[in-house]
């Protein structure tokens, strides 16, 4: 790749998108629920193993990116995390998470920290209170109407990489 001028980026679901992990005996007690595809931010045992897995593949990639994911985290809040949820909120729940990540990405070298932006985009507080240093991946199955959505993740003072989807390549 970089004889040929490409980076690398190393992604790591940090939040949903789990299951392939979760359905696994040794990592079962991380999730939401058996059979979740979403971690238990509750659970102060999620933080550990995300350093560990975080740790491990910066080690491997030579760029100062890392992408943590945390998307469609449909879960959250359904079973083991719902009384944390529930006193905290979820969108105050959520920064707070998405920050713990953040640190742990940069506490292992990676300068610039990538994560989807679905949730960001369609919550208020998560909006106006992440952190902006954080780059925020711009993709979307259809846009209605021409990026609108990242002229509002942009307006909020985040950088933006846009990510092609199947519709809106």
């Amino acid at each position: 790749a970089k004889k040929r001028y490409i980076e690398l980026i190393p992604i790591f679901e940090c939040l949903g998108h789990m299951d392939n992990i979760l359905m696994h005996k040794e990592y079962e007690e991380l999730g939401e629920f058996p059979g979740a595809q979403c971690l238990d931010i509750s659970n102060p045992k999620v933080l550990d193993f995300l350093e560990d897995y975080i740790s491990e593949i910066s080690k491997t990639f030579s760029t100062e990116y890392f992408h943590i994911g945390c998307d469609e985290s449909f879960d959250l809040g359904k079973f083991r995390s719902r009384e944390y949820i529930k006193k905290v909120g979820k969108s105050k729940a959520l920064v707070d998470y998405y920050e713990k990540v953040y640190n742990l990405a940069r506490k292992n070298n990676n300068r610039d920290v990538i994560m989807y932006d679905d949730i960001v985009r369609n919550d208020p507080y998560i909006l106006e209170q992440l952190n902006k240093d954080m780059i925020l991946m711009y993709w979307d199955y259809a846009p209605k109407k021409r990026f609108s959505k990242v002229k509002k993740l942009i307006k909020a003072g985040y950088r933006v990489v846009l990510s092609p989807a199947m519709l809106n390549w």
